[in-house]
Formats: C-alpha cells, structure tokens, sequence
C-alpha cells in the first residue's frame, strides 16, 4: 500500500466546506486528508454491499498543533456526501512524546440516512509510549525509536428504520495498535493492529494479529512535497506549501519568472503582493487572519487556508 496525504482543498467540496471551515468548525479545522482507515473501505476509497455503495471516504487530520489527532471523517453513501465532524478528537500522539507518557481520548460521531439507517461511533483512545531502542524490520535498522501502544475501545451501533419497528444493532470491539516511531519519519516505520474477537464461533475473544505495516521501498528522509504536490507543481507551474499554513507560506516553482505572487481574500480583494524570488518564495503570513484566501501567480490560481 502507498500512503498519500492530501490537502482537504482537494477533497469534495462539501467535505472541505466543514473541514476547512474555521467560523462553523473551528475545533475539526484540518490540515491534511487520507483516504479513510476509520470508514470500512478497500483502499481505493469504495466499497459496497446489497444495499448500499460507500465511496470517496477520506480521514481529516489536524497536525499543525502539539497533536496529530482525527477531526473527522467523510464519504460518499450512495453517492450522497456525508460529512461527520468528530465530537471530540481521536488524539494519535500527543507531542512531545517520551518514554512512559499516556493519555486518551473520546470522540463520536453519527451519522443519520432519513427513512434508511442511522449510525452512532463512539470510543475510547488510551495512549502509552511503552518502549524505546533499536528497530530491526525487513527495510534495514531503526536507532532510538519509541513504541506507542494504543487501546481503542469502540461501539458502534446501527439502527436500521426500514420495515414498521426499527431495529437496533450494537457491535462493541477492542482494537490494540503499536506504532514505532523514529525521528524524523513521519509515518511509523512499523504499525502492527491486532483485534480481539467477539467469542462467536468458538473465538473465545481471543486477540489475534489482523495487520502488519512496514517501510519498505520508500526514502522517507528524502521527499519534501508528496506525489499530489508534484502533480500540482506540473499541472500549475508551482505549489504552495504548506496548506493550511501559519507563519510562512512557500511557493515553489517549476522554473524562474517575473510575475509577481499576489494573495486575495475570497471576494477578489488584494491582500498581499511580493515578487517572486527564483524558484522558491517564501511570504509571511504575520499580518494576515485565519480563513480563506487564493493565490495568483503565472495566470494561475489556487486556493488555500491560513490557519490560528
């Protein structure tokens, strides 16, 4: 599998409307999207069954504050868009982390199909960094990472409203997650999930193994803009990074120009103007508000978020 971030600008538009939305939405403001690990789907995105189709469902993070936490989630329901802001944060890692920290998190959420079905997630993260050294996978040696196991207690309850009595179903579950972490490295080199199961057909609720993750092809000390800003810097002649930003802004082009890079709020308003500088320019953000903006530059325009 390939792990790719996305700004959630480039997300469905009634996804990035809630998630990018700092006046409505402040506390599930995110940064960064993901095709979706919390909505059970391939990892294309889709998935289906006898009675309905889930697609484009996708993860939003927030990970420009001291946490990398879930705000939400989203997805396509047979073809009617969803958005499900996160009643609370599911905190993945609180920074800085150190050997023996723990902490937890709540979050929920629900979501509601009129006369079809209604869905309510709920659960419990608990957090601890219980080990620390050095890192023998398949891909090579890892010095001085940290282990961080993860206790996800969970419910999920559907109600299906179809036929003259509603009937509820709830289906409680214990996942527990470890993820090792090395510096620098900004998805863990190891991430192993194992489940226990509910004790139906003689399981007995034993916990087993269900998923091995490793780094194994990619450099990961060697990229600086994801595949999805490589494919902007060829279709636009630049990328802006990153997005949302706070203090600085860089736009990175794909070859010299004289153009200058102008900033305008949404209704059209100059707000910013600097000439670029080779390559790559960076803009301080220091004057403007948090919200909305787009950037001009080479008669091309892209949308971004200055965030608190």
């Amino acid at each position: 599998s390939v792990d790719t971030f996305y700004s959630p600008l480039q997300t469905p538009i009634s996804y990035n409307f809630v998630f990018t939305n700092l006046i409505l939405y402040p506390d599930n403001f995110a940064d960064l999207a993901q095709r979706s690990t919390t909505i059970p789907t391939p990892p294309d995105g889709g998935g289906s069954s006898g009675f309905f189709t889930i697609s484009d469902a996708y993860d939003f993070i927030q990970s420009f504050s001291d946490q990398y936490a879930i705000v939400g989630n989203a997805f396509k329901l047979n073809d009617v868009p969803s958005a499900n802001p996160f009643e609370g944060k599911d905190v993945i890692y609180e920074f800085p982390l150190n050997f023996q920290d723990t902490y937890s998190s709540a979050s929920s959420y629900d979501v509601q199909v009129p006369s079809f079905i209604e869905f309510y997630h709920s659960q419990v993260r608990t957090n601890e960094v219980d080990g620390w050294g050095k890192l023998y996978t398949p891909y090579g040696e890892w010095e001085n990472v940290l282990r961080v196991k993860s206790t996800i207690v969970a419910n999920d309850s559907v109600v299906l409203l179809q036929g003259p009595f509603p009937f509820p179903f709830s289906f409680p579950s214990t996942t527990i997650e470890y993820k090792w972490l090395a510096k620098n490295i900004g998805i863990p080199v190891l991430h192993i999930i194992t489940r226990e199961s509910s004790g139906f057909g003689g399981g007995g609720g034993q916990t087993a193994v269900t998923e091995v993750q490793y780094i194994d092809s990619i450099n990961p000390g060697t990229y600086q803009i994801d595949q999805t800003g490589l494919m902007e810097l060829e279709k636009n002649g630049f990328v802006v990074y990153p997005n949302p930003a706070q203090g600085q802004l860089t736009v990175l082009a794909q070859k010299v120009s004289n153009s200058a890079i102008l900033v305008k709020d949404l209704q059209g308003r100059l707000i910013l103007s600097q000439p670029s500088k080779g390559l790559e320019t960076t803009l301080d953000l220091s004057s403007l508000k948090a919200g909305m903006y787009t950037l001009e530059f080479n008669g091309q325009v892209v949308k971004w978020a200055k965030a608190e």
